[in-house]
């Protein structure tokens, strides 16, 4: 593929390395078919599969926090003062990964690596990666930041 060279196209299976795998148009739109709805719930409450059949329900939607970022964030500064706090503790990715603050990587190192992975249950490699800042998990990072709280609760 996109080297130049001339290649067969099918729909069928093939075992062929020069046959590349395309899909109709009747391929695609049965696979709509089968396609779960994610914003909705089956008459019986529960996520909808591929074979749920009735009449729809619609899922509740619960936001646990609101935050501006990236453009909406620069649009909200131009008309003037933003009536709540701007001291995010982490960066939000789209991806469900986040990356700790500068506070939290602190603590971690204050305490240690090693001690933090051992009593909050964490693999040593995922407290190592929070602590330089990389992309973990978010129920990974709420882990690590439960156990900080639970320290600094403990100290007082």
């Amino acid at each position: 593929m996109r080297n130049g060279e001339k290649r067969r196209i099918t729909i069928e299976d093939s075992i062929q390395a020069s046959v590349f795998p395309g899909r109709s148009y009747g391929q695609i739109l049965s696979h709509y078919l089968d396609n779960p709805e994610s914003k909705f719930l089956g008459p019986n409450g529960k996520p909808c599969t591929p074979w749920t059949r009735g009449v729809l329900q619609r899922a509740d939607i619960i936001a646990g926090e609101h935050c501006y970022c990236g453009k909406e964030m620069r649009r909200k500064l131009e008309q003037g003062p933003i009536d709540h706090e701007l001291n995010y503790k982490c960066r939000v990715y789209s991806n469900g990964r986040l990356s700790a603050d500068a506070e939290t990587r602190n603590k971690i190192s204050a305490i240690g690596i090693r001690k933090v992975a051992r009593e909050s249950g964490l693999d040593r490699k995922t407290v190592r990666l929070i602590a330089s800042g990389e992309l973990v998990r978010t129920k990974k990072y709420q882990d690590v930041a439960k156990y900080l709280q639970a320290q600094i609760e403990m100290s007082r």
